[in-house]
């Protein structure tokens, strides 16, 4: 009597959800929940078919996720829809497109911005917060101008993010509660441009938004009496378009149950292209990337949490592993503010402050191909402990093709520590024929330490660490440190960089 009770209150659901949407709406017997789509196997479940109104869609998205039940695909046809700001809690299910150049979601401004700053969120559009999300063959695509007739304390009318995603936020308070799933797949992020830059207060661009996505606690400052852990699931981009955003996507605070991948995606025109800090004991891939013209770096990995998580118990239970792998960087020559740019910059602060409490990064880089120019590196490695760079071919013009050394470190009060020694590094396998260095082919700084390098006898190195080994290279003398941007880290600076008012 129990199960036919619940199979009778099922039945009534799945009448409402239907009921709520266009008279298309209907069950689809080989659709595929989100589960499924997560792990690529299609299942039965529940369609609910919403298609554009020509008008304002936001609350018609948000009736169909608020009522949809597990398992829910929510199918989208080909169109534009128009969607202002999306709230989605404990969401299982997928929306799904009709493919990633016929179905836009384009944003309904003005956004609103102090709303969310009052319920202790940083502003995005939208904002997933735990659940199994899919999200799947289509495109979001902001809008030129100012998003806001309101002013973000530190991003003006601009937007911090198009998704900001975590499983829990003061709102939604389950720290402890089940792992986030989200799959974003063969989806575009396309950023807005800026005629009038005069309100910009955060970073003075002609974007007029930060990130694409962001994966990470979700709050302006922790609130006092709440414990904020470490971020918790899988999140994996692949597949995915991001064009003219001033960064791509970030991975901040994630934890030892937490894995990110950013996979087989093309991002063309980012100040920034990817940035990770602040993750301990997780497991993050990039994988078969293509990289366009990216101005000041493609990809930025460190460990500096910038006294964000300072409400958060993190234990040092192993190493936070990144594999970087089958990426394409492409540069055409930039003139940016600091005059040079970077593919790759590595950086381990808390080797240097206190390595027993934060484990260096373990960082594994191969089969990458770089196609340089101007006067930056390929990859700027600072303090690293145990990298492997093996088997990348650098081509094109720079100031160097690999650069390893230790560097001061400064936390935000500007503290300096001593520079640490980068030690262990293993240089294997890389192609360096086409490259055109103005110093050399690999650079090992004075603050390296036992690091290995092999090459088949035409690259040239320059060695000023302490027992290094060096086989079939050319040595040189030189080797002046270039950092990546100011003090040697560009969120330093009063302008980029989360929240650095904190």
């Amino acid at each position: 009597m129990l199960m036919k009770n619940k199979l009778f209150l099922w039945l009534i659901a799945v009448v409402c959800i239907l009921a709520s949407c266009s008279k298309d709406d209907g069950i689809d017997p080989v659709s595929d929940s989100s589960d499924a789509l997560l792990k690529s196997k299609p299942v039965h479940g529940p369609v609910i078919v919403l298609p554009p109104s020509g008008g304002d869609d936001t609350d018609a998205f948000l009736n169909a996720i608020n009522t949809a039940l597990p398992g829910t695909v929510i199918k989208l046809q080909a169109g534009n829809y128009s969607v202002g700001l999306m709230e989605i809690y404990d969401f299982h299910g997928s929306i799904v497109g009709a493919g990633r150049d016929k179905t836009v979601i384009n944003m309904k401004t003005p956004l609103p911005l102090l709303s969310q700053w009052a319920k202790n969120q940083t502003p995005g559009w939208w904002r997933l917060i735990a659940g199994e999300i899919v999200i799947t063959d289509l495109t979001f695509k902001m809008p030129d101008g100012f998003i806001s007739d309101e002013l973000d304390p530190y991003n003006g009318p601009d937007l911090y993010a198009m998704f900001m995603i975590n499983h829990y936020n003061d709102t939604y308070y389950d720290p402890y509660g089940d792992p986030q799933k989200v799959l974003f797949r063969n989806v575009g992020f396309i950023g807005g441009t800026n005629t009038d830059m005069s309100q910009d207060t955060y970073w003075v661009t002609d974007n007029n938004v930060w990130l694409g996505i962001w994966i990470g606690v979700d709050y302006t400052w922790p609130a006092e009496g709440l414990d904020y852990p470490l971020t918790r699931g899988s999140y994996v981009i692949t597949n995915c378009y991001f064009e003219n955003i001033l960064q791509a996507a970030e991975g901040f605070s994630l934890g030892d149950e937490a894995y990110m991948e950013v996979s087989d995606s093309k991002i063309y025109n980012t100040w920034m292209g990817m940035y990770f800090t602040a993750n301990y004991n997780s497991k993050i891939e990039i994988t078969r990337n293509v990289f366009n013209n990216s101005i000041l770096y493609d990809i930025n990995i460190e460990d500096n949490d910038w006294d964000w998580l300072f409400q958060t118990t993190i234990e040092p239970l192993q190493r936070c592993q990144y594999n970087i792998t089958g990426n394409i960087f492409n540069y055409t020559s930039h003139e940016n503010i600091y005059g040079y740019n970077n593919s790759v910059i590595l950086k381990d602060n808390w080797v240097a402050i206190d390595p027993e409490v934060r484990l260096p990064m373990l960082i594994n880089l191969k089969s990458n191909q770089f196609n340089l120019s101007g006067t930056g590196t390929g990859v700027l490695a600072n303090n690293s402990q145990d990298l492997v760079i093996r088997n990348n071919r650098l081509t094109g013009t720079c100031y160097a093709g690999v650069v390893v050394d230790g560097i001061p470190i400064y936390d935000m009060s500007g503290t300096e520590y001593p520079a640490p020694f980068a030690k262990n590094a293993l240089i294997l396998g890389n192609n360096f024929n086409g490259l055109y260095p103005s110093e050399a082919n690999i650079i090992l700084g004075e603050k390296t330490m036992d690091c290995t390098v092999v090459g088949s006898g035409k690259e040239s190195v320059i060695d000023l660490g302490t027992n290094n080994k060096i086989v079939g290279m050319k040595k040189m003398h030189g080797g002046n440190h270039a950092g990546p941007t100011i003090r040697d880290n560009f969120r330093m600076m009063p302008g980029p960089g989360h929240h650095p008012h904190h």
